[in-house]
């Protein structure tokens, strides 16, 4: 949610409230103030919806309410990352912008899961348990992409699978036995410049070579890499960098915590409060009503200014006010009535004129300006 500045009259609204909202909305924003919004506080009677129909004007916008909602004090534009991104890009991500917590989403937007360290922390270690066969759902796409290889060969490059990360540290027999108990269809093999593990490897059909510290396949051996249709990516780094990163190539989505659920976009402040306690990370994604990520709300978003401040217009008391109104700055009053109790944390501008309608005030102002009026 953007900025924005209501010019909002009284409950049960009468026709000088909303066609004073409507004149001086337009007004302010004529001056320069492109976030004021005219908006009403109630349902309209007869006769204002029959002189806005009769003059075409459109009816301001119904706020029912402004109890503090998270959507007014949530921060910038979401931050999210696509489920399929590899788990090493997200994690750039989240260092980039200096976030704790990532929101997961599909590709429509909608929200997933949370990545966050403590998720993180505890998803990896499945992965790198050495007492069992660490299994890492990726693809060739994703690895080629996470350690910045040259692609030699690539067969279905999109496609996901469970693979099997075994390094070629074994004398060349024993690994062969090794690889022999392995499903070569899952096998990742990744090996340096042993030119005898890597034919072996390509001869058994592996499904993926990965060449270590820059090195260079052999003519001979990439035309067996073709042939049984084994992938072949050169990577830039170690052995034991490149294997770590082919770890990182899973999905995010493998890592996030989908027990983290969202708020709404129009959750009242009060019930955020909880969900931020027990967040590992003191964050909640929020959502809007189609399930869309619309960012992370923190604990310091409690403490920061909302997003909305008022004008009100043809009445000066707080209990005329929309609910919640308590909560916001209010940078003016445009009236006619007379002055009831009314307090403000800061100087704001206070029209109070002896005329008939705040109409007429709002008519004046246009002529200070030298603003035309629009002709209906």
């Amino acid at each position: 949610m953007k900025r924005t500045v209501y010019v909002i009259g009284h409950k049960n609204p009468d026709t000088d409230s909303v066609v004073s909202a409507l004149g001086y909305a337009r007004l302010k924003r004529e001056l320069g103030m492109a976030e004021a919004t005219a908006a009403r506080a109630g349902m309209i009677n007869p006769q204002t919806e029959y002189v806005l129909s009769r003059f075409k004007v459109e009816v301001p916008a119904f706020l029912p309410d402004l109890v503090p909602k998270a959507e007014y004090y949530l921060g910038d534009d979401p931050v999210t990352v696509p489920a399929g991104t590899p788990l090493w890009d997200a994690l750039a991500l989240m260092e980039e912008h200096g976030r704790s917590a990532l929101p997961i989403v599909d590709g429509e937007g909608r929200y997933r899961a949370t990545l966050h360290y403590s998720a993180f922390a505890r998803n990896i270690l499945k992965k790198i348990n050495p007492r069992r066969k660490a299994v890492i759902p990726t693809s060739v796409g994703r690895m080629a992409a996470t350690i910045k290889a040259q692609v030699v060969t690539s067969f279905d490059p999109e496609t996901e699978f469970k693979a099997r990360i075994l390094v070629a540290a074994l004398e060349t027999e024993s690994f062969k036995r090794h690889l022999d108990g392995e499903a070569r269809e899952n096998c990742i093999v990744i090996v340096g410049d042993r030119a005898d593990v890597q034919r072996y490897v390509l001869e058994s059909k592996a499904r993926v070579l990965i060449v270590t510290n820059g090195a260079v396949l052999d003519r001979s051996l990439k035309e067996i890499a073709e042939r049984n249709r084994v992938s072949v990516l050169l990577s830039p780094y170690d052995t034991s960098s490149t294997a770590l990163l082919v770890i990182y190539s899973t999905p995010v989505e493998t890592m996030g915590d989908e027990g983290l659920k969202p708020v709404r976009l129009d959750s009242p402040l009060r019930n955020l409060r909880g969900p931020l306690a027990e967040s590992p990370s003191r964050s909640v994604p929020v959502t809007d009503e189609e399930g869309r990520v619309a960012g992370m709300f923190t604990e310091g978003d409690l403490l920061r200014d909302p997003k909305v401040e008022l004008i009100l217009v043809d009445h000066n008391e707080l209990g005329q006010a929309v609910e919640g109104a308590e909560n916001y700055r209010i940078l003016e009053v445009i009236d006619h009535h007379r002055i009831g109790s009314f307090a403000t944390k800061a100087p704001i501008t206070f029209i109070n004129r002896v005329v008939g309608s705040t109409s007429t005030i709002v008519a004046g102002m246009y002529r200070e300006h030298r603003i035309p009026l629009p002709k209906p």
